[in-house]
């Protein structure tokens, strides 16, 4: 089983039919497959948290929009993201931790990329939308063993000359829902 069949199967137990496997769809729809990882899934060091710095809501706040402007628009062989938390608290997997996604330049190969649509430098997102990113984190985190690999937001690992505001301030939220001990669901099945 890769690294992406376990996390979807992760997913899928935690968060049930508000969970989508779109790996092999988008793929085929955008006729690109992300580069394989070297070192495999176990390569990962970093999970890092994205927000889109636009609207929630419109094609540009989908997963589809995001594999659009990146793959079409932008020429990149994927997406900048493997997983996409919809405010409504649904997720898509569209590309597993075996594979490379471009979502930190220059770090490509070390990071795991989940994003949200959304600006949280000047918005707050919603109590459903930051369970379900703590709840994908938490995942990630049993995939690679309950130690997990420490999440940080796309600012912190930015390279000199490459800085950014992102994910705003989605991070602290999530850091402290961490510290006060929020209850991950394990295996419980998230209910929106």
């Amino acid at each position: 089983m890769s690294a992406g069949d376990a996390l979807a199967a992760l997913l899928a137990e935690r968060f049930g039919d508000a969970f989508r496997d779109r790996r092999a769809e988008l793929a085929r729809e955008f006729r690109t497959e992300p580069p394989l990882r070297y070192g495999g899934w176990h390569a990962v060091r970093y999970l890092c948290l994205h927000h889109t710095a636009g609207p929630t809501t419109g094609y540009n706040a989908t997963y589809e929009g995001i594999w659009n402007l990146h793959v079409k628009r932008m020429g990149w062989s994927g997406p900048g993201y493997g997983t996409f938390v919809y405010p409504d608290g649904r997720v898509d997997v569209g590309v597993g931790p075996e594979r490379i996604t471009w979502g930190v330049w220059g770090r490509y190969a070390e990071v795991y990329n989940v994003c949200t649509p959304g600006n949280y430098t000047r918005d707050t997102p919603s109590a459903v939308q930051l369970n379900a990113i703590y709840v994908v984190l938490c995942a990630l985190d049993d995939l690679y063993g309950g130690a997990g690999r420490p999440w940080r937001g796309h600012r912190e690992l930015t390279l000199p000359g490459h800085g950014t505001a992102c994910p705003g301030a989605l991070l602290k939220h999530l850091e402290s829902m961490r510290r006060l001990g929020a209850v991950t669901p394990r295996p419980a099945r998230y209910a929106a």
